[in-house]
């Protein structure tokens, strides 16, 4: 839905964060990537802390 949203006004998904450093361009994310890699890296953390595994 977000995705759609952004499209709408400007025809295209506009990414809000591009990464570089040191002559390198990393991928630019948008809000959903980034919510996404926010949650799958909160989950490996939290399965990492507990020893549980993911829930």
């Amino acid at each position: 839905m977000g995705n759609l949203i952004d499209r709408l006004p400007d025809g295209a998904v506009t990414d809000f964060l591009d990464l570089h450093a040191a002559g390198w361009h990393f991928a630019a994310f948008n809000i959903a990537d980034v919510a996404i890699t926010t949650g799958v890296g909160l989950l490996l953390w939290a399965a990492l802390i507990t020893g549980n595994g993911i829930p």
